[in-house]
């Protein structure tokens, strides 16, 4: 068993009498740019790479009155996308590669499941927060390769990694909190980050 699993897994054997101290439970939502880091460089002639889409996620979690906390989330970073014509050519770990068709398009989506720590530092008590995380995160990737003259293929990946964010939470009533963050996921070799805004229902 990696680390990352054994991370998750030591988290979820965390005793319930945990939840019996004192704090609260929430959920929230929040939406914002996601950087799709694809290891692609150098396209040429008409070639086009797009690794920047519109993500959204959604989270829940449990924060304790020492301000520690642990927290699941769903996340969708929406969309990268080269495409290009025959003869255009792009670099990729190093290689260099050229298209051989015309309206060669390839599209790469990423969804992910992740589970962590987080800590919540108060700036003004009740009020304003800084917050950090760090944890574990399944993650799912879908490649679709299409061209004008011919049908499509589609490719999938999958693997656990490391996750790990800054963020702002501003306190606005005493059930709902405005927060802003950084998150960096890992894919294997490659990196997403998202940075999003979203409000947060505690209860």
């Amino acid at each position: 068993m990696n680390n990352y699993k054994l991370f998750v897994v030591s988290l979820l054997l965390m005793s319930p009498s945990l939840f019996a101290e004192d704090g609260k439970f929430y959920i929230g939502a929040s939406g914002g740019k996601a950087d799709i880091e694809t290891g692609v460089s150098g396209t040429t002639g008409t070639a086009n790479l797009d690794e920047d889409d519109t993500g959204w996620k959604v989270y829940g979690g449990y924060k304790w009155e020492n301000n520690f906390g642990i927290e699941f989330n769903y996340a969708d970073f929406g969309e990268a996308s080269l495409s290009g014509n025959n003869g255009d050519t792009f670099v990729f770990a190093g290689d260099t590669y050229a298209f051989t068709a015309n309206g060669v398009n390839i599209d790469l989506e990423g969804t992910t499941f992740g589970l962590g720590l987080t800590y919540s530092l108060p700036v003004i008590e009740d009020t304003f927060y800084i917050d950090a995380k760090v944890g574990a995160h399944r993650w799912d990737a879908d490649m679709t390769v299409s061209a004008d003259s011919a049908g499509s293929v589609s490719l999938s990946d999958d693997g656990t990694d490391p996750f790990y964010g800054l963020g702002l939470t501003y306190q606005i009533t005493k059930e709902v909190a405005a927060r802003v963050e950084f998150e960096r996921y890992e894919f294997d070799e490659d990196d997403v980050d998202y940075a999003s805004a979203g409000l947060t229902f505690s209860f």
